[in-house]
C-alpha cells in the first residue's frame, strides 16, 4: 500500500519522532486520544482538536500497516476495532460504506447565508457572533433575538396581570385592587405605566445602591405608595416627540456654541443626557461632563 502523507503534529503534545516503532505509536496514540475526542462537530481548521483528530487517525492506519494488532490498538485507544475502522473511513483511510457520512471539518461547510429566516441582512451592526462550549461558532441575527425578548417581555407581563387577576379572586371581569407591595418585575411595571419607560432592572438596583429611591423591605417589595410619591416627585421627562426634535437638532449642528445653546434649551425641556448624548455620538456620562457646565 501507498505510503500516506503525514500529517501536522499537535501542538500541545511532546514532538512526534521522525520514525517511530511500535511501541512508540501506540504511546502516542494514548497522548492524543483525550484531545481527539473532542473533534466532534463544526471543529475549525487549525483547532488543536481537529489536528489532534487527523493525526490521531493517520496513526492508527500507519500503526496497523506495519502490523500492530487489532488487540493492541484497542487497548492503546480504549475503542474497539470497529469504532477505529469507522474513524479511519471517516478520515479516509478506508472505503467507507454508503451509509457513512465522511469527515468535514469546519472548513469545508458551504458558505453560510447572507440573510436570516425572515430575510434581516446578516451585516456587521445586525450580527451576533458566539462560541459554545464545544468551540463551534454561532451567529444570530440581533433583530430577530430583540422581537424574541419583545415577545418574550410582553409574554412575561401579560402572565404577571394574569397571576394578580387570580389570586385577587377577579377572574369574572372586576375591577383589580391594586397590591400593596410589589416586587422587581411590577415595580418597573409601575414605572412604565407612569413614565412611558421602562428601565432595566440594573438601573432600579443603581438607584438604590445611591439611595435615591424609596427602599424595599424586609420581603424585597417595594411600597406601592412610596413608589409612586418617588415618581411623582422626581423631574418630569421630555416626551418622545420632544426628544426626536432635539436630537435632529442636535445631529444638524457642527459649531460648539450652536451645540451648547442646543443642550441648554434640551436640559430646559427636560431631554435627558443620554438622549442628549446619542445623536452625538455620546454616553450619558460624556454628554454630562462635556456641557453640564454650559447648562
Amino acid at each position: 500500500m501507498a505510503a500516506v502523507t503525514a500529517p501536522p503534529a499537535t501542538p500541545g503534545i511532546e514532538p512526534r519522532p521522525a520514525k517511530m516503532n511500535a511501541a512508540q505509536m501506540l504511546e502516542r496514540l494514548a497522548l492524543l486520544k483525550p484531545l481527539a475526542a473532542g473533534n466532534r462537530g463544526p471543529v475549525r481548521a487549525g483547532d488543536p482538536r481537529r489536528v489532534a483528530g487527523e493525526e490521531y487517525a493517520w496513526l492508527i492506519d500507519l500503526a496497523y500497516r506495519q502490523g500492530v494488532t487489532h488487540g493492541d490498538l484497542a487497548a492503546a485507544t480504549g475503542s474497539s476495532w470497529p469504532v477505529l475502522r469507522a474513524r479511519l473511513a471517516r478520515h479516509g483511510y478506508r472505503a467507507a460504506p454508503p451509509t457513512m457520512t465522511p469527515y468535514r471539518g469546519a472548513a469545508e461547510k458551504p458558505a453560510t447565508a447572507a440573510q436570516c429566516q425572515r430575510e434581516h441582512v446578516f451585516d456587521e451592526g445586525n450580527t451576533y457572533l458566539y462560541t459554545d462550549a464545544a468551540g463551534a461558532e454561532h451567529r444570530v441575527c440581533r433583530r430577530c433575538r430583540a422581537d424574541r425578548m419583545k415577545t418574550k417581555r410582553t409574554d412575561a407581563k401579560a402572565a404577571r396581570e394574569s397571576r394578580l387577576r387570580h389570586d385577587l379572586g377577579t377572574l369574572s371581569g372586576a375591577s383589580v385592587t391594586e397590591p400593596t407591595r410589589l416586587d422587581m418585575d411590577g415595580a418597573l411595571d409601575l414605572i412604565e405605566q407612569m413614565t412611558g419607560r421602562r428601565p432595566v432592572a440594573a438601573t432600579i438596583r443603581g438607584y438604590l445602591s445611591r439611595g435615591t429611591m424609596p427602599v424595599r423591605g424586609p420581603d424585597g417589595r417595594f411600597d406601592v405608595k412610596e413608589l409612586r410619591l418617588w415618581l411623582q416627585r422626581r423631574e418630569p421627562r421630555a416626551n418622545a416627540a420632544t426628544v426626536a426634535r432635539f436630537q435632529r437638532r442636535l445631529a444638524r449642528l457642527r459649531t460648539p456654541q450652536a451645540r451648547a445653546r442646543a443642550v441648554t434649551e434640551a436640559r430646559q425641556a427636560h431631554v435627558s443626557w443620554a438622549d442628549i448624548g446619542e445623536p452625538l455620538g455620546l454616553t450619558r456620562q460624556q454628554a454630562h461632563q462635556q456641557f453640564a457646565a454650559t447648562t
